[in-house]
């Protein structure tokens, strides 16, 4: 109450202006920069270069991920593919993921704990089941995902 009464009144005290010097300025200024580089360099790597590849062999195929652990899968211990065209995402719960990736470890009602590789623009996903684990994999889109699911198939039926 008191100091609005003064300022009321116009008797509060001012606050003093701090000068800055030449050095703090830029101090300010490159601190400014560099946190705005830092974003920038985050935004670049998440929307240019956040992806995977799929490498086939004649024995597995391996995830190469952008930002997550690579996996390796070998044919042989698949138990049972499954291509979803609506795959449930459930939770994140280590991991990277939403935009424009999910790379890592999930949960959701239908698996329990699974490991994803998956663009978030498409909810179809190859859904493996191998030495117990799930592994969920999705493409760009619903066609490209068709196009995984049809290289592993065809490879687990030579092997």
């Amino acid at each position: 109450h008191y100091y609005r009464k003064q300022v009321a009144e116009g008797r509060a005290p001012q606050k003093a202006e701090v000068a800055m010097s030449k050095n703090m300025k830029l101090g300010r200024n490159v601190t400014l920069i560099a946190v705005g580089l830092v974003l920038a360099g985050f935004f670049i790597f998440v929307f240019g270069f956040a992806g995977y590849e799929i490498q086939y062999g004649d024995t597995g195929f391996t995830i190469d991920a952008t930002g997550w652990e690579d996996m390796t899968i070998q044919y042989e211990k698949i138990q049972s593919i499954e291509y979803q065209e609506s795959c449930s995402v459930g939770m994140r719960t280590y991991g990277f993921g939403d935009v424009p990736m999910q790379l890592g470890l999930y949960t959701n009602e239908e698996f329990g704990s699974y490991v994803r590789f998956a663009y978030s623009a498409s909810s179809a996903a190859v859904v493996l089941k191998v030495d117990g684990q799930t592994v969920v994999i999705g493409g760009k889109d619903a066609a490209s995902t068709r196009d995984i699911y049809d290289a592993i198939y065809q490879r687990m039926e030579k092997d």
